[in-house]
């Protein structure tokens, strides 16, 4: 009966063979050397693939490991085999990259990437924050000591709330914040509020200034649809409108009192004009009644309307100055220096102004009239993005406080003196931002902060952001 040869051994079992007879001598002496030092099973690995990968090449050039080149057909062959053999090692998913011109190219790219994660795994338990190093270092007494944990604790929670800040102030953020004249708007604002020199207590005149033009325009619309043909039912609102108005000087519930009459009038006017007329007149009233008011004692914007309506003489200066603003408005220069000029121009009009909002004697200069023309005219153009600027200069304050904290911790445990751990390394969410704002918000001359971010900034003397 005749014997069957034994199977020959496939190319891949014929390189496997050969690769663990060359690297198993290596293994043991590496081993042997660097017991204790590794885990073996990753000291082993590791060796492997090293000698792995070196065989594998001197193969793939010689076509075996001794040399001799193989024929093309066998080349293509030992491709594809090893292609189909580490498929089961490295996952399913490896096979289209594993083609056969290209298998062991993948194989390589493939050896490298697991080749690099034990590296790192290696230099960690050598370097890394409890390594042998450290503990050398802490045998012989000379290793830095580490922070304390509850500082850990205090840093990485401070971190956290800034992350959150900071992404708050981004969606707020607006490149309209960054423009020149924006700022130049912002600047004077912020100046009135933190009485800055050569605005102290001017915050309330300014407001006065605000609601007296305010209450001006609304006065305006009114006399010219009173002056337009009216009917009865018109006249019979403007009148109820007037006693109810007249020595008024808080708002509250009049416009429900007035908007009531008017739709009990409404459906008795008989045109439609009449009708559009009537609640032009209405929407007026309400308008007026919402005009912010100065703080007490100041006069409110209804108290400013009802002096307008006994003191008709007022007219005609702010009547000049309101087409004096509307001017100014359109022009692109901003500077404090061209509306101290306009005032200068218009200044017996501007005290007529000053005795209506009762302006004391020692503010009435062209310097102030200036600076509230300035306002005046820039709030038309900005102060709606202005509200929404101060809501992100309120969460940069918030931001200060944990910036501070971490600050403080920071410069506590310099990297020279101890061991940090790498959250201190973290870039600080926000401070880029803050940074922005705190130069663009500071007079470059004097050094002056406009923003107001408390007692921190005082005691850091404008270092408020300054790198931890």
């Amino acid at each position: 009966m005749p014997t069957t040869a034994p199977a020959k051994p496939s190319v891949t079992d014929s390189i496997r063979q050969q690769i663990q007879e060359k690297a198993e001598p290596i293994n043991r002496n590496l081993e042997n050397r660097y017991q204790g030092l590794v885990e073996n099973s990753e000291l082993q690995e590791k060796i492997n693939i090293q000698q792995s990968q070196k065989l594998l090449q001197r193969f793939e050039e010689s076509g075996s490991l001794d040399g001799g080149l193989p024929e093309a057909g066998q080349r293509s062959k030992i491709f594809s085999t090893l292609g189909a053999a580490d498929s089961e090692t490295f996952g399913g998913a490896w096979e289209p990259y594993l083609p056969i011109a290209g298998g062991t190219a993948a194989l390589a790219l493939l050896v490298g990437f697991h080749y690099w994660g034990l590296y790192r795994a290696l230099y960690q338990k050598i370097c890394g924050e409890r390594g042998l190093y450290h503990r050398f270092l802490m045998a012989i007494g000379k290793a830095k000591p580490d922070v304390s944990p509850s500082d850990v604790f205090l840093h990485d929670q401070a971190l956290e709330k800034l992350r959150w800040i900071a992404n708050a102030a981004q969606e707020i953020d607006n490149k309209k914040f960054s423009q020149a004249e924006f700022l130049v708007y912002a600047k004077l604002r912020l100046c009135f509020e933190r009485e800055a020199p050569g605005y102290e207590g001017l915050a309330p005149f300014k407001d006065c200034f605000h609601a007296l033009f305010g209450a001006y325009a609304v006065y305006q619309t009114l006399h010219q649809i009173e002056h337009s043909r009216q009917g009865s039912k018109q006249q019979e609102f403007y009148q109820f409108a007037h006693r109810r108005l007249a020595g008024e000087k808080t708002p509250e519930n009049l416009d429900a009192v007035l908007q009531g009459k008017l739709s009990e009038l409404l459906p008795q006017v008989q045109t439609d004009a009449g009708r559009r007329r009537l609640e032009d007149y209405g929407s007026c009233l309400t308008r007026l009644l919402e005009i912010p008011n100065p703080p007490e004692p100041f006069p409110s914007a209804l108290s400013l309307f009802n002096r307008l309506q006994t003191r008709s003489d007022y007219g005609g200066a702010l009547q000049t100055l309101s087409q004096k603003i509307a001017r100014l408005g359109e022009e692109t220069t901003t500077t404090t220096e061209s509306f101290i000029l306009a005032a200068m121009e218009d200044y017996d009009d501007l005290e007529r102004i000053g005795d209506l909002i009762g302006l004391p004697d020692s503010y009435r200069s062209p310097d102030v009239y200036g600076k509230l023309l300035q306002d005046l005219t820039l709030s038309r153009r900005y102060q709606g993005a202005f509200a929404q600027f101060q809501t992100l200069l309120d969460i940069l304050r918030q931001w200060t406080v944990p910036y501070q904290n971490l600050r403080r911790i920071r410069q506590a445990h310099p990297p020279e003196k101890f061991r940090q751990p790498s959250s201190f390394q973290r870039e600080i969410p926000g401070f880029a931002l803050a940074r922005r704002y705190q130069q663009s918000l500071t007079d470059q001359k004097t050094n002056y902060q406009f923003i107001n971010f408390g007692e921190e900034e005082q005691e850091t003397a404008g270092a408020v952001f300054a790198s931890p």
